[in-house]
């Protein structure tokens, strides 16, 4: 099952991606071994005499070692040009002796390098309910060729996930990174480094246990101060606030991190229910919108303490985006019950400017086309249509498009 999505920004990930290395053992290890027995530094000794003899007779050592008293006894020879045809049909990808040819390293490279045309897909999966984990797939726009590039082991179920450019723990931030921040039903937030392949563990945590090698036990983890206490459920990164990353909670709270030090700055415990949904606003950095069970919408300026709008809805809210420049004052909100409901935050969330029966199961996914104003898409479990394109330019919603062919429910 596939239950979070997200786009890479084409060009932002390294052309030749670093694989990760284990750090080389100890060259001082050796130090500590015990002392030889008795016996066994007599023979060492012996070893060392016999050493001493060959290279006082260099011409004896050179003979000893490579044979040449027997060379001419040699029964095989080597007939040039007899089996030329057999050589010319040889083929190193099927000769047991060869574990690796240069057609298939070619091959491999290939596959391995990321061009400026490819695009990239991360994808939180779940097999079997046991086995979670998230996928860096590589969409190659010039073949239509998809393929799984490198992947990474998650902890639990993959709820959300959001991409940053921010190298997480970096002193200098102006520095640019290709990163990913992924919430599951665990208390804590795992950031990625897409750009490092093979990698055993995130670059960075935030929350979690006390001490990071509980990670994965099965047993009651003593949580850090600031710390979520229940599954992360939504996740946003803040474009203009390079540093900031926003989290919503079962636990009831949104959080606001800074990714320099990797630390909680505010904790906000307004919802009366799991939040659901949290998002930055694209063009007032201070501006966060959060949705819960509760049924609830909330503005906040996080400069402040309190929120500073609010408005109650018919359902559960699902999901929120902010409509793109020209309309960046404008919210969209899907809930439970299938609806899409459009407000403009300056005349207050009261009464929408629309309000649209987009799915009759609830709208799990609301996504928008940044480069083409007024266009969106809606994902829900409706088997009728659980993938709808919208046009909302022109105030009222118009359906473009309904995908109905065995496409499965859109999370």
């Amino acid at each position: 099952m596939i239950s979070t999505v997200c786009w890479v920004g084409r060009g932002v990930a390294k052309g030749t991606p670093i694989k990760f290395m284990e750090a080389p053992e100890d060259e001082n290890d050796d130090e500590t071994a015990p002392a030889p027995t008795e016996g066994e530094a007599t023979e060492e000794k012996m070893e060392e005499s016999s050493s001493s003899q060959e290279d006082s007779d260099p011409e004896a050592d050179v003979n000893t070692r490579y044979k040449l008293d027997d060379y001419d006894d040699e029964e095989e020879t080597v007939q040039f040009g007899e089996d030329m045809e057999t050589l010319l049909k040889y083929d190193p990808r099927k000769d047991p002796h060869v574990k690796s040819s240069t057609i298939e390293t070619m091959n491999d490279m290939d596959d391995f390098l990321i061009r400026d045309t490819d695009l990239m897909i991360l994808t939180g999966v779940t097999e079997d309910e046991e086995i979670s984990h998230l996928d860096v797939y590589i969409f190659e726009s010039v073949s239509e060729n998809a393929y799984v590039h490198h992947d990474y082991l998650l902890p639990a179920f993959p709820l959300c996930m959001a991409w940053l450019d921010y190298p997480v723990g970096a002193e200098n931030g102006e520095q640019k990174a290709n990163m990913v921040a992924v919430g599951t039903f665990e208390p804590y937030i795992e950031i990625w480094d897409l750009d490092i392949v093979d990698c055993p563990s995130p670059a960075a945590i935030l929350g979690g246990p006390e001490d990071l090698e509980e990670l994965g036990m099965k047993k009651k983890l003593k949580l850090t101060k600031d710390s979520h206490k229940d599954s992360v459920l939504g996740l946003s990164w803040n474009r203009n606030q390079r540093n900031a990353l926003a989290s919503a909670s079962a636990d009831h709270t949104v959080k606001i991190w800074d990714l320099q030090s990797a630390t909680c700055l505010k904790t906000f415990s307004h919802h009366k229910d799991k939040v659901q949904a949290v998002q930055w606003n694209p063009c007032e950095a201070p501006l966060l919108a959060t949705g819960g069970f509760d049924s609830r919408i909330h503005i906040l300026d996080v400069r402040t303490e309190g929120t500073t709008m609010c408005g109650a809805l018919s359902a559960d809210v699902e999901c929120i985006q902010w409509v793109p420049s020209p309309y960046h004052n404008c919210i969209l909100v899907s809930t439970e019950d299938g609806l899409l409901q459009c407000f403009d935050i300056m005349k207050g969330l009261d009464q929408p400017l629309w309000k649209l029966h987009a799915h009759s199961k609830p709208v799990h996914a609301v996504a928008v086309n940044e480069r083409m104003p007024g266009l969106i898409a809606t994902g829900s479990v409706d088997p009728d249509g659980p993938l709808k394109v919208w046009d909302i330019s022109k105030g009222s919603p118009v359906c473009l498009a309904s995908n109905t062919n065995d496409l499965g429910p859109v999370f």
